[in-house]
């Protein structure tokens, strides 16, 4: 294989890796978020199901 199809090859997975590191920083903060709103639904329903039970 010719040096300049791999620099093209190489360039390319290099452009691909850096929108996938973009994307899964997104989904993370994404993820975090969700994670963040879980746990306030979760403080909700402890005190719901405490005030069910008394």
């Amino acid at each position: 294989i010719d040096a300049a199809v791999l620099e093209f090859k190489n360039q390319k997975l290099l452009q691909q890796l850096e929108a996938q590191k973009v994307e899964f920083a997104v989904l993370d903060d994404k993820f975090s978020q969700l994670k963040a709103k879980q746990q306030d639904h979760d403080s909700i329903l402890l005190v719901v199901n405490t005030s069910w039970e008394q």
